[in-house]
């Protein structure tokens, strides 16, 4: 199943080309990497993918919805009902606890009673084996520990599709592994994975990998 698809994808600021004719497949039950170096256009195209931004040029279909003919409202629901976003600073809320984090997609989409809303994030955390940090704020937390945390909120409303900038930039080889492992795992379950990063050695858990350079995006592999 495609999950993701970009067709002939042009993004121009301010008549500067940051991608150029992008086209790109990602398919349900993949872990997909996208290097490229720092200026490359990575943010910009996975701002496309996660709905953050539109397209100068071209054709973006998320889930079957092509997203030129949605609306603000319609685009919002897709964005929260089938994507989740990992980010290298992770953007917990410090005055909250650690299950408190991950309720807050949950909260926010209403499909949840709210009495089942705590019981469901902490039986992600238990996923992660955060069972122990329940109730610990995020500044109590390792930055392996956080960054879970933040996986755990970015499926919280089991999204399709997982877009991770840089996840592991702020993490130690040990919780590297950790992490990419737990991303693998969720590939394998049905999602596509997203990982955009400049670090080569995550190659080794794609089954997919493209280069950005320039805006120009080609498959690797």
């Amino acid at each position: 199943m495609i999950n993701v698809s970009l067709k002939n994808v042009t993004k121009e600021y301010r008549k500067k080309i940051v991608l150029n004719n992008i086209n790109l497949t990602i398919e349900s039950h993949s872990l997909n990497i996208i290097l490229g170096k720092s200026g490359a256009g990575k943010s910009t195209l996975l701002n496309l993918i996660g709905l953050l931004d539109n397209p100068t040029h071209g054709e973006i279909i998320i889930k079957d919805n092509e997203i030129k003919g949605l609306n603000s409202n319609q685009i919002s629901d897709l964005r929260m009902n089938h994507i989740g976003f990992v980010f290298q600073s992770f953007y917990l809320n410090p005055k909250l606890k650690a299950y408190e984090n991950v309720m807050i997609p949950m909260y926010i989409n209403n499909i949840y009673k709210n009495e089942d809303l705590e019981k469901k994030a902490k039986s992600l955390l238990k996923i992660f084996d955060l069972e122990e940090k329940f109730d610990h704020l995020s500044n109590e937390l390792s930055g392996g520990e956080q960054q879970r945390v933040a996986i755990a909120r970015a499926i919280a409303n089991n999204p399709s599709i997982i877009i991770a900038d840089e996840p592991t930039g702020n993490l130690d080889k040990e919780n590297e592994e950790l992490v990419l492992n737990l991303f693998k795992k969720l590939s394998k379950e049905g999602k596509s994975v997203i990982i955009v990063t400049h670090n080569e050695y995550l190659t080794k858990y794609a089954d997919n990998v493209f280069y950005l350079s320039d805006g120009n995006l080609e498959e690797v592999r």
